[in-house]
């Protein structure tokens, strides 16, 4: 069983940096009141980490807002993660094929497995 608010703030911290070199505002919304879970915390911790860093990438330099949400729901007994940006959006060549294994709008940056892989977990 995990605590998913302590998983969640160590994401925050390790693209903190990043976010600040950008000079982009990287928000948390994480009720520490959660109960324990049952997770793969690698698996978690993998693909939180690549949806902030993904987040981070796609807002704009000084603009940019970065938002990491975390919200127990009682009634049905389930978590909701979530990651939000105010970056553009996609257009939806890039969404037919956002899961898909290298497929990157990166360039050169990108391997096009973090989605994927992030799917995957």
């Amino acid at each position: 069983m995990t605590h998913l608010p302590h998983l969640l703030n160590e994401c925050m911290e390790l693209v903190r940096s990043a976010a600040e070199d950008k000079k982009i505002v990287l928000l948390s919304e994480i009720s520490p009141a959660q109960p324990p879970v049952p997770v793969d915390v690698d698996g978690l911790h993998q693909a939180v980490l690549n949806l902030l860093v993904n987040a981070i990438e796609a807002v704009q330099p000084e603009t940019g807002v970065v938002t990491l949400s975390c919200e127990f729901d009682p009634a049905t007994q389930e978590t909701m993660i979530e990651v939000q940006d105010n970056g553009v959006g996609m257009d939806k060549a890039t969404q037919e094929n956002l899961f898909k294994p290298f497929y990157s709008t990166k360039g050169q940056r990108g391997t096009g497995l973090g989605l994927a892989v992030t799917k995957k977990i």
